[in-house]
């Protein structure tokens, strides 16, 4: 069995690192945070060289997603048992390494269980037909239940499931999105499927004509204006302790961000940060439900942030508000401290944020076509 993997050379590409300033608003003492920033190029898309014979199809699936950066691959019904997998991919992107991989083996993914926020996790296709666009870092997975099906719980029995995933280790966001191109099954113009944005990720609406019983899709296409971000700013700090003094990053003479406390609250560490924002409002996301609390935070400023221990694995909050007032957004971590405890306690964890420095907006297609037979 051979194996060949890599990314692609200049993937992710540093400027000289600038120094930081940390300004504590208090006297200074023994042993306060302490850290770097710098002007960060952000990741592309994962473009892979991958050659596989007879590797198990788990395997190679992890392979694959961990480049990604999935933290891991779970397959909690066997959906890869005993299938394995042999191809290969000269710079291809990462999405479409793993999408031929489980259709090989009959899988897909689907939602992540309770306290494995960065995991991928698999499942049977269990005779679904599953249909995948791919654009660069993202893509998008279509299935419909067959013609003529009537729906009798409209609530959760929807007749389509339309699904956009992107990269763990990329910014993205949609300015503008919306589902063109529509046929039915007879190749008929129809509108039977939809988009809407919240906070910049799509969520599938239903369309404007009936769709019970079921008519069928044949093609459409998702079409939208994509945000990225090709350079940030990028802060850690460390040297983090029960009761350290504010302080502050600075870059250019500016505050990037600025460390407001950390303390305990009964069985919890509190970690409270704040940058300047134009976002409004407030949310609030509980960890350990399958989908990173940290993403809320990204769709709510723009801005990524984690708490690593000294290996760079991420020590993810229980609960994350975040509330903004339009010139400065607050963050407040509330972290488990047996999840501390794993990582060597607080003192061995850093922050780290990236903040947009440039924003770039890319116009994308993910175009799906014979999806039934034609009457």
């Amino acid at each position: 069995m051979e194996v060949l993997h890599r990314i692609l050379p200049g993937a992710v590409t540093l400027a000289a690192a600038l120094s930081l300033t940390l300004c504590p608003c208090v006297p200074a003492q023994p042993a306060g945070p302490r850290g770097t920033v710098r002007i960060q190029e952000s990741p592309p898309a994962t473009l892979m060289d991958l050659v596989v014979k007879d590797m198990p199809a788990l395997e190679a699936a992890e392979r694959v997603a961990k480049a990604m950066g999935f933290e891991k691959v779970l397959d909690p019904k066997g959906a890869c048992g005993g299938k394995t997998f042999t191809g290969t991919f000269k710079e291809r992107p990462a999405w479409e390494c793993l999408v031929a991989i489980l259709e090989k083996a009959d899988a897909t993914w689907g939602g992540g269980t309770i306290g494995d926020d960065y995991a991928l996790n698999l499942f049977p296709a269990a005779g679904t037909s599953y249909r995948y666009a791919v654009q660069g870092g993202l893509v998008a997975r279509f299935s419909q239940v067959e013609i003529g099906h009537h729906s009798t719980d409209p609530m959760h029995d929807r007749p389509s499931a339309l699904w956009l995933l992107g990269e763990p280790r990329l910014s993205w966001s949609f300015a503008e999105v919306s589902v063109a191109d529509q046929k039915d099954a007879a190749g008929k113009s129809c509108d039977l499927l939809g988009l809407d944005l919240f906070s910049g990720r799509p969520q599938q609406r239903p369309g404007k004509d009936p769709a019970d019983p079921w008519p069928g899709l044949s093609a459409f296409a998702v079409r939208g204006k994509l945000q990225r971000v090709p350079k940030t700013v990028a802060v850690e700090i460390a040297g983090l302790a029960l009761g350290c003094p504010r302080t502050e990053a600075v870059h250019g003479g500016n505050e990037v961000a600025t460390l407001e406390s950390l303390g305990r609250d009964g069985r919890f560490v509190l970690l409270e940060f704040s940058f300047p924002s134009t976002a409004e409002g407030e949310s609030v996301r509980q960890g350990g439900w399958g989908a990173p609390p940290e993403e809320s935070l990204e769709t709510f400023s723009g801005v990524r942030a984690e708490l690593t221990d000294e290996q760079g694995a991420r020590v993810s909050p229980t609960v994350l508000v975040v509330a903004g007032d339009g010139k400065r957004a607050r963050v407040t971590f509330k972290l488990n401290t047996g999840s501390l405890d794993k990582a060597g306690g607080i003192e061995k964890t850093r922050l780290r944020l990236w903040l947009p420095l440039e924003k770039a907006t890319d116009t994308v297609a993910f175009e799906f076509k014979d999806l039934v037979a034609k009457r």
